[in-house]
């Protein structure tokens, strides 16, 4: 066997693993056709260190830290830590950006549309279509001379940086402090255990370090140098995958497989957008060098270019999620609160709530002042009325506080839009 077979054989096997553990992190927890998806976790991840306030997608993926960890790892014992950056450092940050706002149009990164794919999602068939004619546009810059320009050595302590903030959000994860946010409920909510989660995350970084794993580099090579090697892999992650969501349905009694565009789990069927989402990410990440997962094996590597695109992913996760650009499952935008001019285009009806004796409620005024004062006005305010009270408040940092010791307290919060901020209502549970 040849060198090439060598190469070829490897990069199957470590597809077949990977889609074995894409799959099998569902079965441990992770959300249905989601057991990878860099878009989803970075989204994630933004939320939970508050870059974003979707509630329903807030949660420090370990799998994002396992992927750079198990890169480094692998790049450090077989002495290929070579850090190096430098090359059009902007342009990588806005093409990461856009990179992930077509991935959050479709609802998932090239991984997990093969991993749709084999849960039956045919929505994913539509997005892998533009997927490929995104690669194409790209290469047609590509054989027209674009580039991002040469890379030059940097300090070890440089192409660490990466690295070291994945360490620093691994102890946030594990220690939780109170500026941490964890979804109660959504897709956010839904996880492996943290050990599951983060060694399946080492294992795949240290794969694809190995095997140079690329969702994009297979269909681009086999366009640009009719090249298979990673198109291989990349096929090995769809049957694998597909072949465990079939047994794990016969043997568990739920459903992973549901062939058709209807019912799909976190996903829409709207056709145009999750074409031109995918379309969109398949055309950055050829002029980027690689996909989400292979900008991640990359700054395991040192590659500072390439964490400067994971910092364009980073913030187009928070962007897309606090302008409404991210979509939801009814393929609409998704709106965790009313929009900015909801008080122009709506109409809003104050009342006053009353207590179960029918007593109208005291309403506190904490607008303007800074945290912990609504706080304890609340606490003042619910000693003298027990059965319940009324909140104003003017900042985000605020209203959450407020509720966070409403909720601790037994009482029911209800929020409310206002024109000059949020009324939260708090009454006994």
């Amino acid at each position: 066997m040849n060198l090439s077979k060598n190469e070829k054989a490897m990069t199957i096997i470590a597809g077949v693993i990977m889609g074995v553990i894409g799959a099998s992190l569902v079965l441990f927890g992770n959300p249905k056709n989601m057991g990878f998806c860099i878009a989803c976790f970075l989204r994630d991840t933004a939320g939970g260190v508050g870059l974003h306030r979707a509630e329903v997608v807030q949660y420090i993926r370990p799998e994002i830290i396992g992927l750079i960890f198990g890169s480094l790892f692998a790049a450090l014992a077989t002495k290929e830590f070579s850090p190096r950056g430098g090359s059009a450092p902007m342009t990588r940050f806005v093409l990461g950006f856009f990179a992930m706002i077509g991935a959050l149009m479709f609802l998932g990164c090239p991984f997990r549309m093969i991993l749709r794919i084999a849960g039956g999602d045919l929505n994913a068939i539509v997005a892998f279509v533009g997927f490929v004619c995104g690669i194409a546009t790209g290469v047609f810059f590509l054989n027209r001379g674009y580039s991002l320009n040469r890379t030059r050595k940097v300090s070890k302590s440089e192409g660490s940086i990466l690295p070291v903030i994945a360490l620093v959000f691994l102890v946030l994860l594990v220690a939780a402090p109170a500026f941490i946010f964890f979804s109660e409920k959504g897709p956010g909510s839904m996880h492996a255990p943290l050990a599951i989660s983060l060694i399946a995350g080492i294992i795949v970084g240290a794969l694809a370090q190995r095997t140079r794993f690329c969702m994009v580099g297979g269909i681009r090579d086999m366009i640009l140098f009719r090249e298979n090697r990673l198109l291989l892999g990349f096929v090995a992650v769809l049957v694998s995958a597909l072949v465990m969501n079939l047994i794990f349905s016969a043997t568990t009694g739920t459903s992973y497989f549901n062939l058709g565009f209807e019912n799909q789990p976190i996903a829409h069927s709207d056709g145009l957008w999750n074409f031109l989402g995918l379309y969109l990410t398949g055309f950055a990440c050829v002029l980027l060098g690689g996909c989400p997962v292979r900008q991640l094996i990359l700054s395991g590597e040192g590659n500072t270019d390439s964490a400067v695109t994971i910092l364009g992913l980073f913030v187009g996760a928070a962007f897309a999620h606090n302008f409404g650009l991210a979509a939801s499952g009814d393929g609409r935008q998704r709106h965790d609160r009313r929009c900015h001019w909801h008080r122009r285009c709506c109409r809003y009806r104050p009342h006053q709530p009353q207590d179960r004796k029918g007593v109208a409620m005291k309403t506190i005024d904490a607008q303007g002042l800074s945290c912990p004062e609504p706080v304890v006005l609340t606490r003042n305010a619910v000693k003298e009325n027990p059965e319940g009270v009324i909140v104003l408040v003017d900042a985000v940092a605020a209203r959450e506080n407020v509720t966070r010791f409403g909720k601790s307290q037994g009482y029911d919060v209800a929020v409310e839009d206002t024109e000059d901020g949020w009324k939260l209502t708090l009454t006994k549970a």
